[in-house]
């Protein structure tokens, strides 16, 4: 089977339907697309001597991010997916988890879900600009 779009946001409808139980990846950007588990193993995806465990459950529980909080820091640190397109030039991952207790994500979102996506294009780039 070849995913017709992204292929963690197949896995994570899947994930969300109950078809699968978790996602095995080198990184953990899974949970951003709603997968419910994720095995990552950091080192070398063939070697499981090493495997670290992420569920939507203890990020969203023990750790305070929401889905929003969570694409939030996707979008300023740079994901694979968006490295220098979108991202903050000098922005980690520790930045833009600080950043993300402001709630920012949900400010974002909640822009994104009643613009258009031009109106929201042109906003972005000013958001990311004021951000810096």
């Amino acid at each position: 089977h070849k995913a017709p779009g992204e292929a963690k946001a197949e896995l994570a409808a899947l994930s969300q339907r109950g078809l699968i139980d978790m996602v095995l990846t080198t990184d953990n950007d899974a949970l951003i697309f709603g997968v419910m588990c994720v095995a990552r193993c950091p080192n070398n995806p063939w070697h499981f001597e090493n495997i670290e465990i992420y569920t939507e459950h203890a990020v969203t529980g023990c750790v305070h991010l929401t889905h929003a909080d969570q694409v939030f820091m996707a979008v300023i640190s740079g994901g694979d997916y968006n490295v220098g397109r979108h991202s903050i030039q000098g922005c980690g991952i520790k930045i833009a988890h600080g950043l993300s207790q402001y709630k920012l994500g949900k400010a974002l979102l909640d822009v994104f879900l009643k613009m258009q996506r031009s109106e929201f294009t042109c906003f972005l780039h000013g958001w990311r600009n004021d951000l810096r």
